[in-house]
């Protein structure tokens, strides 16, 4: 799972939300599922979620390709995270992973206490990092050719995940 947003708090607003199965023994896995969706500003900022002026600015000086991700239909941050727990029960995961333990999970749980007055759907124990994976498995991450777009969620999952599995 991967998420953009518009600051680095627990409480931000979330701009994006994509993720995709994987099995991550199985390099030929083409992702079979996939979640990507654009979510409205206006509702994560009436459910609380705040945006920081210096990440909003730091999304001005993103590649064009970055900035027009966000562009088309947008959900309510309600339905965006409605759709992502049906989504994430309907591909039978046992882990959900991110780059990262410290970004996307911590704003997922806030967005989920915040909004849904829930937890997401997947349980603690099954939150997985990529980042601590590739520094245990000796994998230069940063030095994997990159496909897709930066900063676009739906293809920084996939990029993660093929780094995953070629560790």
């Amino acid at each position: 799972i991967d998420i953009e947003t518009f600051g680095t708090k627990p409480w931000s607003v979330i701009r994006s939300i994509g993720a995709v199965s994987f099995d991550p023994r199985d390099p030929q896995d083409t992702y079979p599922h996939e979640f990507y969706v654009n979510v409205d500003r206006v509702s994560s900022e009436a459910a609380g979620m705040v945006v920081e002026k210096s990440v909003e600015e730091w999304w001005t000086r993103q590649s064009q390709e970055a900035q027009h991700a966000f562009d088309g239909k947008q959900e309510t941050i309600e339905d965006t995270l409605d759709m992502l727990s049906r989504w994430y029960r309907s591909t039978g995961a046992t882990t959900i992973w991110a780059h990262g333990s410290a970004f996307d999970f911590p704003i997922l749980d806030t967005a989920y206490s915040f909004v849904m007055n829930s937890k997401p759907p997947w349980h603690y124990r099954r939150v997985r990092d990529t980042r601590s994976a590739y520094h245990v498995l000796g994998f230069d991450y940063d030095s994997m050719k990159r496909e897709g777009v930066y900063h676009n969620a739906l293809a920084d999952c996939k990029h993660q995940t093929s780094a995953l599995k070629s560790a």
